[in-house]
């Protein structure tokens, strides 16, 4: 197969009988390709690379959790030290992975998951293995700052990774496997503890090496993650096209469809149109603004980058700060991961007053089913959800069984053992269903993958949970069973539900906005903002310019300036854009480009028109022949605007070669008295009449202005417009102004137009006089 194959790739519903290939199944191409290579590639990378990756996760979760079943053998008791060390050593491993994760996840993009991860995996299993020797508080603080350091930013980074060989709808389920090894490793931890502490008791220790279990425990897993990470280093691939265990054609392949799914170089098919329905579930669950520029693809580097571990831009870094959604989930998920953490290291603690036999062995075998049980649920749940491409709604249904499980647990007494282990099994259930959703939901809508780090980094932040459960679940409330903590917790998970619920009003008013935006855009501004990030829309980062503006002239800022002119580019990128996917387009523009006549346009509901008459009398002195002419005069027009900054003359339409095409800035006060200046562009369209000219205005926020100014006989204007005074001539000027916006926006941009009419018109009239007096 020739080096340059392309794969065409389309996105079809998920309610078709054969699904696309962003499903995990088969592929539903525009044009035919190779199944069996198809099945092939997604096969080798299901048994030989995600295995290995969950394998990484499931040593990353047994490294955090372990010192609670180490605490189950009397750890802190053995080493001298009271029972809150343990809760303070949660605390500040929480604390620094929380704090580092954005750090952890750019330094992981700029270097490279294949490099970071195995490095930092092999410094905390060694660090997990010398919690054998901690004798004393300052140690076991350490290591567990040192752990929690080195952690942050591996999820982010290895989601990113994984990202990087499958396309977004094959991402939710193998994301779910992957991130379901935080709920095995929970259940994998409680058996290896089962063994270790069968093997040595509790209250022994290995009279060869002098080991106590929980010592051993420690050795084990630590070794185990020192040995997983060295063959890291060797197994893992900087891409697809880099991959040892694929053969030349599937390398190629792998990439292809990658960076196809991402819409560089896919064009919508006519397939989408049969699911419209279908797809509108998905859509309205994200903002599916999936269609980056040309010019990368075109590139070739940034098409690359999007299969590649390595690279940031300063765009991506600025934009993923700035992002509010990523802060709105943040919030929702560190409220909602509060019962993932504290059950993760204290299960143990909190089912051992259900037992009688206080052996630790079985304390830790008990751990398991409730961890199963929640990684078994994760996987139904991720499956429904890439196989429906939704990912909100399941996440809410998690959030309710959690709460379920948490009243059951609150409301059954610590002496009913049997029933509250039950309700455990069910709140365990729910609790690792919303984490690796909300996060398939940011990867699947972010196409930079430089961006995606950092914003997984900083929903990275949402292990802030693990901080909060340390101290909620504290040694003093183990006699009443918890029942406090568990109080504090139902109402965690209760605020993230309704903050879910918020975040997912906001997403479907979002779509719908931006749905009416584009309904008043010309198909040429359509294709503008779709392959550009142009559009007739307010400039963004208007602040970042106002910084650039200040560092530039201070040479020792020179780089600082350069980065920042970098990462203030005007055109929007990827999920910036504005324009959704084709089957959420306007049908004016769905049905052009597909290739059919566009029927004719529509107005959303929400708008309105208003319509104003502006008549000023010209002198006597001035002739039909002067206004007219003066009329015709494009650039003394524009200057007239009293907020007029600049403009530049775009090429005209071809087929309407006798309307001239205008970009213009203006001046616009952003906040009343001056608090905050900005710009706005928008293009005017002008053409002349016989007896005048005629304005066509589009502007931002759907605005459309038409406007016409003609040179009219004053007797036909009617009583209402006639001469004042004998200084009056026969003719007059006529202003007609039709404003079509938003109910909110007409009524500003009307006010704004009578203010200012008397003086555009006044200044008219004074060059008007000007040129016939030079005549």
């Amino acid at each position: 197969m020739p080096d340059n194959q392309v794969y065409e790739l389309t996105e079809a519903p998920a309610s078709r009988a054969t699904a696309s290939a962003m499903s995990t199944d088969e592929p539903q191409d525009a044009q035919p390709i190779n199944l069996r290579l198809h099945k092939r590639t997604l096969l080798k990378l299901d048994c030989l690379l995600l295995p290995f990756l969950a394998l990484f996760f499931l040593f990353n979760a047994l490294d955090k959790t372990n010192i609670g079943n180490a605490e189950s053998a009397h750890f802190t008791e053995d080493v001298g030290l009271d029972k809150d060390a343990l809760n303070t050593a949660v605390a500040l491993f929480f604390a620094f992975f929380v704090g580092l994760q954005p750090l952890g996840a750019a330094l992981g993009r700029r270097y490279g998951m294949v490099l970071w991860v195995p490095s930092c995996m092999l410094l905390w299993g060694m660090c997990t293995a010398l919690h054998a020797w901690v004798r004393a508080r300052w140690q076991l603080y350490t290591l567990r700052i040192l752990i929690g350091a080195l952690e942050a930013g591996f999820y982010p980074v290895t989601v990113t990774y994984l990202s990087l060989f499958y396309t977004r709808f094959e991402f939710g389920r193998r994301l779910s496997f992957f991130y379901g090894q935080a709920a095995v490793g929970g259940a994998l931890g409680g058996l290896l503890s089962y063994l270790v502490f069968s093997r040595f008791g509790a209250d022994r220790q290995d009279t060869k090496t002098g080991y106590k279990p929980w010592q051993v425990l420690f050795l084990l897993e630590g070794c185990l993650t020192v040995i997983i990470a060295v063959i890291g280093y060797f197994w893992l691939p900087h891409s697809a096209d880099k991959a040892w265990f694929l053969a030349p054609e599937e390398r190629r392949y792998a990439c292809s469809r990658v960076i196809q799914d991402r819409d560089l170089q896919s064009e919508p098919d006519k397939a989408q149109k049969d699911d419209a329905e279908t797809d509108a579930v998905y859509d309205d669950e994200s903002r599916n603004l999936l269609h980056p520029s040309r010019r990368s693809s075109a590139a070739g580097v940034q098409a690359q980058q999007l299969v590649d571990d390595r690279g940031l831009t300063p765009q991506d870094v600025v934009s993923a700060i700035f992002n509010t959604k990523i802060w709105h989930i943040l919030a929702c998920n560190i409220l909602s991961a509060v019962p993932v953490y504290a059950f993760s290291v204290f299960l143990p603690l909190v089912l051992a007053p259900l037992t009688e036999n206080k052996d630790p062995a079985l304390v830790n075998l008990l751990t398991a089913p409730p961890h199963l049980c929640g990684a078994v649920t994760l996987y139904v749940f991720a499956t429904y959800s890439d196989k429906h491409r939704i990912r909100l709604i399941p996440v809410f249904i998690g959030l309710l069984i959690m709460v379920l499980g948490l009243v059951l647990v609150v409301l059954f007494p610590a002496s009913w053992a049997i029933p509250r282990y039950l309700a455990l099994n069910v709140l365990l259930s729910g609790t690792y269903v919303a984490s690796p959703l909300t996060v398939a939901w940011i990867s699947g809508n972010t196409p930079s993958p430089g961006k995606r780090a950092l914003l997984l980094g900083i929903n990275g932040w949402g292990n802030l949970a693990g901080v909060i459960s340390a101290m909620l679940f504290k040694p003093k409330y183990a006699e009443s069973g918890y029942i406090v903590p568990f109080w504090w917790t139902l109402l965690c998970v209760a605020l993230s539900a309704v903050g879910y619920v918020l975040f997912y009003r906001r997403i479907k008013m979002e779509n719908k906005a931006r749905s009416m935006i584009m309904r008043e855009w010309t198909e040429e501004e359509i294709e503008v903002e779709r392959t550009e990030g142009s559009g007739s829309f307010p400039p963004h980062n208007q602040w970042l310019r106002r910084v650039i503006a200040v560092t530039k002239p201070i040479r020792q800022l020179d780089g600082l300036t350069s980065w920042l002119e970098e990462a203030a580019k005007p055109n929007r990128e990827g999920d910036d854009k504005i324009t959704p996917a084709p089957n959420r387009l306007p049908e004016n523009y769905q049905s052009t480009y597909r290739g059919s006549k566009a029927p004719p346009e529509f107005r959303p509901y929400l708008n309105t028109t208003a319509t104003i008459r502006n008549v000023t009398h010209l002198p006597q002195s001035i002739t039909y022949a002067q206004a007219v002419e003066q009329l015709h005069n494009h650039e003394l027009l524009i200057r007239l605007d009293p907020e007029y900054v600049s403009h530049e003359t775009v090429p005209s339409d071809p087929a309407t070669p006798e309307t001239k095409i205008y970009k213009i800035t203006d001046h616009m006060n952003a906040l009343p008295a001056g608090l905050w200046d900005t710009t706005v562009k928008f293009e005017a369209h002008m053409t002349d009449l016989d007896d005048g000219i005629r304005w066509l205005i589009k502007a931002p926020l759907g605005l459309v202005q038409k406007t016409t100014w003609k040179c009219l006989k004053t007797e036909s204007l009617g009583d209402e417009h006639k001469k004042t005074t004998d200084e009056h001539g026969e003719w007059s000027l006529v202003e007609d102004v039709e404003i079509t916006a938003n109910r909110m926006l007409v009524s500003t941009v009307k006010g704004k137009c009578e203010a200012n009419w008397r003086g555009t018109h006044s200044r008219f009239l004074e060059q008007l006089k000007a040129a016939a007096a030079a005549a």
